[in-house]
């Protein structure tokens, strides 16, 4: 965010609330659902920013002091509530700018990709289970007809086109020779019968494809799924796209992994550490939570291999504190390495 986000054309005069802004005098922990409301509302739309620091009547610009909530509050705890309260985590920037000497701050998200956000949770009288929001010129309110209309032909249209696409592959291939490869969890479903690809054997076929590492493809684009022709000959590899849900396929959280295994959020970074569940697409995915923020979530499968791992724990002092130098050991390696 910039000056030219707010102001009009040339002037200093301040651009009024709108379809993709809004303004606050002030950041309050406790006015979470509030914003809540207006950011589903920007992602069901066009995307937009709430922007903190602009009293409202008069408009001006009055900024956020150096003890403002704004600055405290840890953006993985806004990620925690977004996960309870909505049913599609929203990608979001926090950060602060400066106009004229004095500091505002912005929380911005983007239009969804795979629209609507749906509100999971009643939150006082502001948040209602069920409801969709809707962002329309200068506030934020339940969506109308017409509009809940479009998004569900754009879903349609999107979806008719995916099946299309992946249709006239497999009439091309023909369809007793094609089986699909999740490379998230490494499994084919070959005959109604899961089959386990070998994590070595998944990482070359990786590299015959030319996945990078963030797990997209480097021509399309897309989330990281092959189409195996044939015998698994890393010769007769192509590739297809499928879309995935972060907030569906990785669902846990580090605190997550945690309280289901009674222990605490250091004990199970080490953990997933010492398993090499990070940065490992079948297990791990990392989440951007503002400009300068990530956060990491889990499948149920990682979740399910610390739970295993623990259970052989005879001795959990001992064993954690193996794990904990094993996992300083490899920070310290990365201070050096940067």
């Amino acid at each position: 965010m910039t000056e030219k986000d707010i102001f009009i054309g040339d002037t200093k005069k301040l651009r009024n609330e709108s379809l993709t802004i809004e303004y606050k005098e002030t950041f309050n922990f406790g006015s979470l659902a509030k914003y809540f409301k207006t950011l589903m509302a920007f992602a069901n739309n066009r995307g937009g920013a709430i922007i903190f620091g602009i009293t409202n009547y008069p408009r001006t610009i009055k900024g956020i002091d150096k003890n403002s909530q704004f600055h405290k509050i840890d953006t993985e705890k806004i990620v925690q509530f977004m996960k309870e309260d909505m049913s599609t985590i929203l990608d979001f920037e926090m950060d602060t700018f400066f106009v004229d000497g004095k500091e505002l701050g912005f929380i911005k998200v983007d239009e969804l990709k795979y629209k609507p956000v749906i509100c999971k949770k009643n939150e006082s009288d502001i948040l209602k289970e069920g409801s969709i929001y809707y962002r329309y010129s200068g506030r934020s309110e339940i969506i109308g007809y017409a509009e809940l209309r479009n998004i569900i032909e754009d879903i349609k249209v999107i979806e008719r086109k995916n099946i299309m696409k992946n249709f006239n592959a497999i009439i091309k291939e023909g369809p007793e020779n094609v089986q699909v490869l999740n490379t998230s969890t490494g499994t084919i479903d070959w005959d109604n019968v899961p089959v386990i690809i070998n994590e070595g054997l998944l990482n070359d076929l990786k590299k015959e494809v030319k996945f990078i590492e963030s797990g997209k493809f480097v021509e399309t684009g897309g989330d990281p799924t092959l189409k195996v022709i044939g015998s698994l000959s890393s010769a007769n590899v192509v590739k297809v796209k499928e879309k995935t849900d972060v907030n569906v396929d990785y669902p846990y959280f580090t605190g997550d992994i945690a309280r289901e295994n009674d222990i605490n959020n250091y004990q199970a970074q080490t953990v997933l550490y010492h398993l090499r569940l990070y940065d490992d697409p079948r297990f791990n995915q990392t989440i951007k939570t503002s400009k300068k923020t990530k956060t990491q979530k889990f499948s149920a499968s990682a979740l399910e291999m610390v739970k295993q791992e623990l259970s052989k724990v005879k001795n959990k002092d001992i064993y954690f504190n193996k794990l904990s130098k094993e996992f300083q050991s490899k920070e310290k390696n990365t201070k050096n390495m940067v």
